[in-house]
């Protein structure tokens, strides 16, 4: 058995662990901290189920935003895009999503989270690649919509998973951290439409804005492979093989001591009850207008690009050039 000493109370007081396993054995005779099953848990959770949300949260937004980066670097001239047809790409993709939210959220209730939304980001990294070979706005419109449907279930999927794994105490960092990704795929969008565009434009005969399609799908679709070993689904029916029975165990533990059973639906009557007190209390309309204007801010951001590519010196020239208009709004992703 391995014991640490901790000061509780003004009183040195022996606590004893369990013996840890494999790495983490060698790991906690050097760092005391890591004899604590719990912190070993926090690590691997952080490590591994965060990092994957992270990453997924940035293609997400890649995949959903790309067609805006695309637009200003070839595509509007290839695919002959003269009108409203960015606007409508967006309005496509809305109604997609808007459909696919409860249904997708439904679905896991009968289908474990590590295999539903994989294969959901699968399907659409598929929808992205194919984008590069669309040849009208009609085809566009019809892809971002599957793109929207079939990406809906991520963000209040990952949301939950989330709530399934850490306390309370735990939350609000982790959240804060997967919102983090929102902003930076913004961020990396621009910077690899950049990259793709300077370097790759024309190669095997597809043009930059092609690649942009090729490049974010394919690291979609990897990051979906990898989600089914690493999504844990919930502590009750986690089949994470990263993760011992000892802190499956504990997992349970855990989320039951702050009344949290993973392994039940909540009861409609409770459900009910709930919901009544979330329509009723200020503080929901205050999230959702905070909410509103964030989301209306970071979609007006997105078409700043535009306004960038539209300028143009006294003798009406363009000022910048493609890969200049891809890179200038990343200063302000990053604030």
């Amino acid at each position: 058995m391995a014991t640490v000493t901790a000061q509780r109370a003004d009183t040195a007081e022996t606590v004893t662990y369990p013996p840890q396993t494999g790495i983490f054995k060698h790991i906690s005779k050097a760092i005391p901290y890591f004899r604590n099953p719990r912190h070993v848990l926090i690590l691997k959770l952080d490590c591994l189920l965060l990092t994957w949300t992270f990453i997924a949260g940035i293609m997400k937004e890649m995949d959903q935003s790309a067609t805006t980066q695309a637009y200003v670097s070839g595509m509007r001239e290839a695919l002959s895009l003269y009108g409203n047809e960015l606007v409508f790409f967006n309005t496509y993709f809305s109604i997609g999503y808007a459909i696919g939210l409860v249904p997708g959220q439904l679905a896991q209730t009968r289908v474990r989270p590590s295999l539903f939304l994989p294969t959901c980001e699968i399907i659409w990294g598929l929808f992205v690649i194919v984008t590069c070979k669309a040849q009208n706005a009609t085809t566009v419109y019809a892809l971002r919509f599957f793109l929207g449907l079939f990406s809906a279930v991520f963000w209040p999927s990952v949301v939950s998973l989330i709530f399934n794994w850490y306390t309370p105490k735990e939350l609000a960092f982790r959240i804060a951290c997967f919102n983090v990704s929102d902003v930076a795929g913004a961020m990396f969008l621009g910077a690899l439409q950049a990259a793709l565009y300077r370097n790759l434009n024309g190669a095997h005969g597809i043009a930059g804005w092609q690649w942009l399609f090729i490049v974010s799908g394919v690291i979609t679709i990897a990051q979906g492979i990898v989600g089914f070993f690493i999504i844990p689904d919930t502590p009750a029916y986690t089949r994470a093989k990263w993760l011992t029975e000892d802190e499956k165990k504990l997992s349970r533990e855990r989320m039951e001591g702050f009344g949290a059973n993973t392994s039940k639906l909540i009861p409609p009557a409770i459900l009910k009850q709930k919901l009544r007190k979330l329509i009723v209390h200020p503080v929901t309309y205050f999230f959702l207008a905070a909410f509103a204007l964030n989301a209306w801010a970071h979609r007006a951001t997105s078409y700043f690009v535009l306004y960038i590519e539209s300028l143009k010196d006294a003798a009406g020239n363009r000022m910048y050039s493609t890969y200049q208009v891809n890179v200038l709004p990343l200063g302000g992703y990053a604030l």
